[in-house]
């Protein structure tokens, strides 16, 4: 026979397919495995060869491979048939014969005879044991194949299922019209996409299958409810179909809604760290409030923190943590990412603990940095940044949680481990008068305390073991699951010591880039604020045509300073302090910076508005006043001479005596001479006297 085949494989031809069941060297035996009457037939090499030159012989897959592979457990019913069906035809099957009419035919007698079974039972036996590829199993029963599964059933104008027993109308049998409007009216309904959100924030259908069910019966009568008095399709009925259907996964989704399914309900076929060749390739970052509240020193409530973490993907340990009084933000998502890659030695030390390095051992750049859609986490300065140190920013799409699920479960982890010693605790999802719990008064803990807090905890989860399934197979079994020993054994023998960084560099990298306004040459301004390039030369006066910019970085948590960003060549970053003239702002942060900057402009516009006023009903009093003195100056002047006019020109006593009258309201009561005379009588006896000493004393005078 030709090299190609082989005994048992299935061939196809002339659009059939074709068993091999014995190949005698001068001759071979097949038969037809799809119809009914077949039975075996030979054909020598040089037939298939002639076959195989006109029509190509193709290897094809064996139909009945499932149908034999079927599995049952020991004692089965279908193993005690199998094997009753087997020994019916035992007789036959066997020898080098089978295929000769004339012999199979003569045994087959022999076995009806012996009642074995009808001549029309055993063909049967025979031609299923020959097509479906010679091995016991194949004469394994169909019974699977009974009863049209799935197959929609009829029994005429006869409703289906058990009598009805209560009720004097009758129920409408299921016809392909009336499912046509049940789906339409399912769509329409729990399909449509209306939902609501619970007190826990869970998604809820508004539409439940009772209403559904009511739209079907609308559409059903087409608004003429009498044609349902005698006949009316059934809510089982309409059930029945939704549930048939609708798959499980459809029927889920549309419950609760796409994004909470894919979110929480969707079936997972992978986990990121299968993925992973070993630690430090992906650190996930995410952020959420946490569940109690802080204090300020004099243990005032402020409010609640926000917790960031940083979850290596592959041993779920916390390289890093950041919890702050402030909301998610890409600063704070900055910070977040320069605590996951420095020494956790110094950073302990910052918080008032002293750990050894064994404690908490991770440190270095990853490959990646896993978050979510988040503002913070999609600046494209953050991803240029990342990528100019070697690694990466990337984010899952929304609401894809189940992607960052290390990350998503390491939260409630860390609560779950100190809320029960901590005051000021606050229900996640219930309000109060549903029993949540939510007392500011309660309030205590500060920052710095709740930080060494969940540094100590963070330390402890990451020395707890695991589930021991979630390694590879190379794994020693001797060594624990805990996240400290898969990070060790993942740096020796998978990833390698992590890439080394400046952190302090790397800190100032991704730090937000601006543009800050040069003025006289050592003068920066950025938001109304000014600040001084130190070593810089420069004059106080103003410099006209200086229109100059220059890159600056910002540290969104201290506006007492900015960073000059290096320039092509360079690597330091130039601290610039703020002006004296702004001393004010030192020590704010930048958003209390501009809200205090714009305060004081809105104080200084309300407060020029009023001065704008003041000075406005001063000045209309000025000009009464010199309206009455010109007014009293022409009444006064008209019948005197120039000469006359200016006779007391630089009459210094008269200016001495005038002068007296402020020095007189300047001085305190108790100093005035209260013997001098009045204005009009003193005015006389001035004139009287200057005249007598202007002749005396002239020229002493002069």
């Amino acid at each position: 026979m030709l090299d190609f085949m082989t005994r048992n494989h299935v061939y196809s031809w002339d659009g059939n397919k074709y068993r091999l069941l014995d190949d005698f060297g001068d001759f071979a035996i097949f038969i037809d495995i799809e119809k009914n009457d077949a039975l075996p037939f030979r054909l020598t090499p040089r037939q298939v060869a002639d076959i195989d030159d006109q029509q190509k012989i193709m290897g094809v897959e064996d139909p009945w491979r499932e149908s034999v592979n079927r599995s049952y457990e020991a004692g089965h019913d279908y193993h005690a048939m199998r094997d009753s069906n087997l020994d019916r035809i035992q007789g036959v099957i066997g020898g080098s014969k089978y295929w000769i009419k004339k012999h199979r035919a003569e045994l087959i007698k022999v076995l009806v005879s012996m009642k074995v079974g009808a001549k029309s039972t055993i063909y049967r036996y025979l031609r299923r044991y020959w097509q479906r590829g010679q091995t016991p199993n194949a004469l394994l029963p169909d019974y699977a194949n009974c009863g049209g599964k799935g197959k929609p059933k009829t029994r005429g104008e006869k409703r289906l299922g058990r009598p009805k027993e209560h009720g004097s109308y009758d129920s409408s049998q299921s016809t392909p019209e009336m499912e046509s409007v049940m789906e339409t009216a399912i769509k329409y309904t729990i399909f449509s996409g209306k939902y609501t959100v619970d007190k826990k924030g869970k998604p809820k259908n508004v539409f439940r299958l009772e209403d559904a069910y009511l739209d079907f019966l609308a559409r059903w009568c087409d608004g003429d409810v009498r044609k349902l008095e005698n006949e009316k399709p059934s809510s089982d009925l309409f059930k029945a179909f939704f549930y048939h259907k609708f798959s499980p996964e459809a029927r889920a989704k549309a419950k609760v809604g796409d994004k909470y399914f894919n979110a929480n309900l969707r079936k997972l076929n992978s986990d990121v760290s299968a993925n992973l060749v070993g630690p430090g390739y992906s650190y996930e970052i995410d952020a959420t409030p946490f569940d109690a509240g802080l204090a300020d020193k004099e243990r005032f409530p402020l409010g609640r923190p926000t917790l960031y973490e940083v979850i290596d993907s592959d041993t779920s340990s916390c390289v890093g943590f950041l919890l702050t009084l402030t909301p998610p933000s890409y600063f704070n998502a900055v910070n977040a990412m320069t605590v996951a890659i420095r020494d956790k030695v110094e950073l302990c030390r910052e918080f008032g603990l002293e750990i050894e390095p064994s404690d908490w051992s991770m440190q270095g750049l990853p490959k990646a940095f896993f978050g979510d859609l988040g503002s913070d986490l999609r600046s494209k300065k953050i991803t240029s940044v990342t990528v100019e140190h070697g690694s990466a920013m990337i984010n899952s799409g929304a609401s894809q949680p189940e992607k960052r699920g290390k990350g998503e479960r390491s939260f409630g982890r860390v609560y779950a481990e100190i809320s029960h010693l901590l005051p000021g605790l606050i229900s996640q999802y219930l309000p109060k008068k549903h029993g949540g719990k939510y007392k500011p008064e309660e309030y205590t803990m500060l920052l710095d305390e709740l930080n060494r807090i969940i540094a100590r905890t963070v330390m402890v989860l990451n020395s707890k073991p695991m589930g021991v399934v979630k390694v590879d197979a190379d794994y020693p079994t001797e060594l624990d699951t805990s996240p400290n020993s898969k990070w060790k054994w993942g740096i020796a023998h998978r990833t390698g010591p992590l890439h080394s960084i400046d952190s302090e560099y790397f800190w100032y990298s991704l730090l937000e880039r601006d543009q800050a306004s040069v003025s006289r040459r050592y003068i920066l301004t950025y938001k109304h604020l000014q600040f001084v390039i130190p070593n810089a030369l420069g004059l106080r006066e103003k410099i006209y045509n200086n229109l100059q910019k220059m890159e600056v970085a910002i540290d969104q948590s201290d506006a007492s300073a900015i960073y000059l960003v290096p320039k092509n060549g360079e690597t330091e970053y130039i601290k610039c302090p703020l002006h004296v003239d702004y001393r004010r702002f030192e020590g704010l942060t930048w958003r209390d910076a501009i809200l205090r900057d714009k305060e004081s402009k809105h104080a200084n516009a309300d407060a020029m508005h009023d001065h704008t006023l003041y000075a406005l009903e001063q000045q209309l009093k000025n000009k009464e006043d010199v309206r009455i003195a010109i007014a009293d100056k022409k009444a006064k002047s008209d019948n005197r001479t120039k000469k006359e006019e200016l006779s007391k020109l630089g009459d210094k006593p008269t200016q001495r005596v005038e002068s007296k009258v402020i020095y007189d309201a300047v001085k305190p009561k108790s100093a005035r001479n209260e013997r001098y005379p009045s204005k009009n009588e003193s005015q006389a006896s001035v004139v009287m006297a200057n005249t007598r000493l202007n002749e005396m004393f002239m020229d002493d005078e002069d």
